[in-house]
């Protein structure tokens, strides 16, 4: 076995070792303590820290992203749509590429892009909906161009926002206006309440 196979392996297992505890530790610690995370292995960064790891992988990390629009299609392409646009997107891919930014690289099943949409805190739900509602009505002209063009399109609005509920409180309950609905459901954008634990300071 050589040096190098032996580097490889263990690689993988601190990876892997990594993989595990974090998930773990997301569960009962606050998602923004984790996001710091800088890892060395021999030198090797294995995980970069949220502006590359987590922020890829969860929406909504405080500090990272709020409500954001997901956009997708199986079968054409966004490349020309954003460039000859305004549309504000703060990533693209295209079908094919691997993503390198997660520690697993993994290559897109589809062409897509994501736009922010609010910055609001989790704990207000409401001001990202009037945001996400703002958003909409400035740039549904161009969401309709869009979808004109690509037959095969994915629209979904995502709303990260904290739990609620304690030893004090049962139940909760949240609001979706109907302004607001009919205006996603005009332009055929899904709604995903993404629903996180509360995070600790």
């Amino acid at each position: 076995m050589t040096i190098e196979t032996v580097y490889s392996h263990s690689l993988l297992v601190a990876a892997t070792i990594f993989e595990h505890y974090t998930r773990q530790i997301c569960l009962l610690w606050p998602l923004r303590v984790i996001s710091r995370t800088r890892i060395l292995f021999f030198g090797q960064l294995l995980f970069p820290g949220p502006e590359v790891w987590l922020a890829d992988d969860v929406t909504g990390l405080k500090g990272v992203n709020m409500c954001v629009l997901h956009v997708s299609s199986k079968t054409t392409s966004f490349a020309a749509f954003l460039e000859n646009s305004q549309f504000p997107a703060y990533k693209k891919h295209e079908k094919g590429e691997v993503n390198k930014i997660r520690y697993k690289p993994v290559t897109y099943q589809d062409y897509g892009f994501s736009s922010v949409v609010s910055k609001g805190e989790w704990d207000d739900l409401a001001g990202q909906i009037s945001d996400a509602h703002t958003f909409l009505q400035k740039y549904g002209q161009e969401l309709r161009s869009v979808i004109s063009t690509h037959e095969d399109i994915d629209i979904q609005l995502d709303f990260p926002y904290s739990c609620r509920l304690n030893e004090h409180i049962l139940m909760h309950s949240d609001y979706l206006p109907p302004e607001f609905l009919k205006l996603a459901g005009e332009l055929g954008i899904g709604i995903t309440l993404s629903h996180y634990y509360p995070s600790v300071d």
